[in-house]
């Protein structure tokens, strides 16, 4: 039985570049209920492998589900990539978010232009982070060393930072599948959470400027969900409980630039040296604007 959706009349479609409409003959529409997720992946990972040195064959990992039960301590949702996967760190936790309104559908050109599949819809969209291992401590190194031997570099206000943000039916994807709409901030003006090796790069910088921050003025520059900016600043930072720098964040010496002249005095955002009076413990904030932690018991 032939699956083809033959129409008399020509369909036709844009593929999001300038050019005059292509007119489709044959298009392929058995998929079209076939629910995917979009998952947005640290820039090291994409770029491995999208590289051209990789055999396009390769088994790249397996996603999984695990839902928490009585017998199984482990819960959420992970992806675990191949032993094969070059210096790359193995493990990643997936935040997943559902799309309930409106999912965009993914189409593929065939070999001939005038045919057209259907690959499905986008039912979820996902971001991957980086679990902590030596393989990602020392991509975080070789980031942070970029960062400061980069010269001219310019501070993006935390309005103008590109965010992940949920699908609608007006974002258009070219034929690969990538969005070509630039991100938004979130509903009233919060920002939903950007990627781990984004973050990284943001918090390097402003560690470049000052040695020594406060938590509540690492939330007004990054304009990140608290629970998961103080995630990575556990992971790269070391936070004073007593002392003059008490509760302040302070880069872990293995990331802290080696050409730095440790005798300069310390310096915080307000340019003097910090005191514990109207200093907000982490306890002090919520999570409230993390708006991609979700449920997975509706994942399809």
């Amino acid at each position: 039985m032939n699956n083809h959706h033959h129409n008399n009349h020509n369909n036709s479609y844009n593929d999001g570049s300038d050019d005059e409409l292509i007119e489709v003959n044959d298009f392929r529409i058995e998929d079209a209920e076939k629910k995917l997720i979009v998952m947005k992946v640290p820039e090291f990972l994409y770029d491995y492998w999208f590289s051209a040195n990789r055999n396009k064959d390769d088994y790249l990992g397996n996603f999984r589900f695990y839902k928490q039960s009585e017998e199984q301590e482990e819960n959420g949702t992970y992806l675990e990539l191949t032993k094969g996967n070059h210096r790359l760190p193995p493990h990643y936790t997936v935040n997943i978010n559902t799309i309930n309104v409106n999912p965009p559908y993914i189409f593929r050109e065939g070999r001939d232009p005038t045919t057209a599949t259907i690959v499905g819809k986008v039912a979820h969209e996902s971001v991957a982070s980086a679990m902590d291992g030596p393989e990602y401590s020392r991509i975080i190194r070789e980031q942070g060393s970029n960062a400061r031997n980069q010269g001219n570099i310019q501070v993006l206000m935390p309005n103008e930072l590109p965010f992940a943000q949920p699908l609608t039916s007006n974002d258009k994807f070219d034929a690969f599948g990538n969005m070509s709409k630039a991100a938004k901030t979130g509903v009233d003006g919060k920002a939903t959470r950007m990627s781990q090796s984004e973050l990284h790069q943001l918090l390097f910088k402003l560690f470049q400027e000052y040695d020594y921050w406060t938590l509540k003025g690492l939330i007004e520059s990054t304009n990140q969900p608290v629970n998961y900016l103080k995630e990575v600043l556990n992971q790269l930072c070391i936070f004073h409980k007593s002392g003059p720098y008490m509760h302040n964040y302070e880069l872990k010496l293995e990331y802290k630039n080696k050409n730095q002249d440790n005798d300069l005095p310390r310096k915080t955002p307000g340019g003097k040296t910090p005191t514990t009076s109207g200093q907000g413990d982490v306890s002090d904030y919520s999570d409230s604007g993390n708006v991609l932690e979700d449920s997975f018991d509706d994942i399809g």
